[in-house]
């Protein structure tokens, strides 16, 4: 069996703002060391940077007037917007006045930002200027500076990794370096699609993955990682920018192994769980470092085969006949979730979501039980939550004890990114695409849909059938 990548361009057009572009040349250019193609860029455009890679510290810097550090930051690292460095020179300036630093704090006012203050704010200039010679207190004035400017940081300012221009390319290549079956197939970095044809008439591709094993029957994935379950008991772990087995992972002597067939895996914060065909949970530590390590295993701990999972501060776990809240670190059953058959948990804004066949309940993080809403006439198959929504069902959702239509009430799989703008259901035919308003964007024909999971940002969704194990970007 071949397991496959597939991309595909739908009649709904992604658009990136060009200012994202803008943004991203003047990170590659700050972090080669050309400060003024950095300052000639942003005066052209408009658009400015204001993007570190340690917002926290810089912030605090701030917070504790150490001006001679931050100023460092914004000369070297920075490219801060006019009203946020002139709210930065006005708090400098007054809390010299303050301390009584005359001398100082006129030579801010003349010889930074400020000085521009003459030709386009005359009056707030001499305003500025009065202080220097102000006799009273100055220390309300320099709070109410100092809390905008902090405001003005917190808002503005953005963290990020450098070098994130070269890191798309990198990650472009690795696409682009792939064996291909079809020689037809063309690879673009600027649109970092694959497509058939010059022209890119044919929006679909398909490149084969590294491995090929047994297929896929669930899935879940993190931000880095795509985790795929089969019927061996195994979980590979895949790349989601490469789509073959990440290399940090290749040579680890751990490997999450089951003794049956998996049918149900989760993840949350590196922790993932696995559920299996005969009642069996093992849990592990995924680190992004590329170490592997388990952390327990609940031997045969429910009845029948677990139908989900869901990792709050401890794991709750469920199949068709038990609901139970299990102990990571005791690795024991520490209640029973409900004396209903729960089949379906999620977790959502602290609280926990549970499903039985036409029924949702909700639990508070202590899995005391808030609330419930029946659903007469119609049996619940899977359950989601998206944090703009609220909880996902098929044909339903759920939020502050309300309920709307929604979807395919006859799907049996459904997936979103955590506050995604789409929503993806599996019927016995097709791949639904939703969007967050309930209205049906597309609809792609498949047959026999195991798993659908969605990534966590970016839109990008996996699916698992009978015979292939397709990544789409609809």
């Amino acid at each position: 069996m071949s397991t496959i990548l597939c991309i595909c361009r739908g009649a709904q057009m992604i658009e990136v703002d060009s200012s994202e572009v803008i943004r991203l040349i003047l990170q590659f250019l700050r972090d080669n060391n050309l400060p003024d193609s950095v300052k000639t860029v942003s005066k052209e455009s408009g658009v400015f940077l204001n993007v570190i890679k340690d917002k926290h510290s810089f912030i605090l810097l701030a917070k504790e007037l150490k001006w001679d550090l931050v100023l460092e930051e914004v000369e070297y690292n920075l490219c801060l917007d006019r009203n946020v460095l002139s709210s930065l020179y006005r708090t400098i300036y007054f809390d010299f006045v303050r301390k009584n630093e005359i001398s100082t704090a006129r030579s801010i006012l003349r010889d930074s930002v400020l000085k521009e203050l003459k030709d386009t704010d005359p009056e707030e200039y001499v305003q500025l200027e009065s202080f220097l010679t102000f006799e009273g207190n100055t220390e309300e004035v320099f709070n109410s500076c100092h809390i905008k400017l902090i405001t003005q940081l917190e808002q503005t300012l953005e963290q990020t990794e450098p070098n994130r221009l070269l890191q798309i390319i990198q990650d472009s290549i690795k696409l682009h370096s792939k064996d291909l079956n079809d020689s037809n197939l063309k690879y673009s970095v600027f649109t970092g699609l694959f497509v058939k044809g010059a022209d890119g008439a044919d929006a679909t591709a398909h490149i084969p993955f590294a491995h090929r094993d047994d297929l896929g029957v669930v899935l879940c994935g993190s931000e880095r990682y795509l985790f795929i379950g089969n019927s061996q008991g195994t979980v590979q772990i895949l790349d989601w920018a490469t789509a073959s087995i990440h290399s940090d992972f290749e040579f680890t002597s751990e490997r999450i192994q089951m003794n049956c067939p998996i049918t149900f895996i989760t993840e949350r914060n590196s922790m993932l769980a696995v559920g299996t065909e005969d009642g069996s949970i093992g849990v592990w530590r995924v680190d992004p470092n590329g170490t592997i390590k388990q952390v327990t295993l609940f031997d045969k701990i429910l009845k029948g085969p677990v139908t989900s999972l869901c990792l709050s501060n401890e794991l709750v776990a469920c199949s068709s006949v038990v609901c139970l809240v299990l102990g990571l670190r005791s690795g024991g059953i520490l209640r029973q979730l409900s004396t209903e058959h729960i089949r379906y948990v999620t977790l959502g804004d602290s609280l926990i979501y549970g499903a039985s066949r036409n029924k949702l309940f909700i639990f508070n993080a202590h899995y005391e039980l808030i609330g419930s809403h029946s659903f007469n006439n119609h049996q619940i198959t899977h359950l989601l939550f998206h944090a703009h929504i609220g909880c996902i069902l098929n044909g339903f959702i759920y939020a502050s004890g309300n309920t709307r239509p929604f979807g395919n009430a006859h799907s049996y799989r459904s997936s979103s990114s955590p506050k995604g703008h789409f929503i993806y259901q599996a019927t016995d035919k097709a791949l639904c695409i939703y969007s967050k308003d309930g209205i049906e964007m597309r609809s792609i024909p498949f047959e026999r849909i195991k798993s659908v999971y969605a990534h966590p940002t970016f839109n990008i969704v996996a699916i698992s059938t009978d015979t292939q194990l397709l990544m789409l970007r609809p």
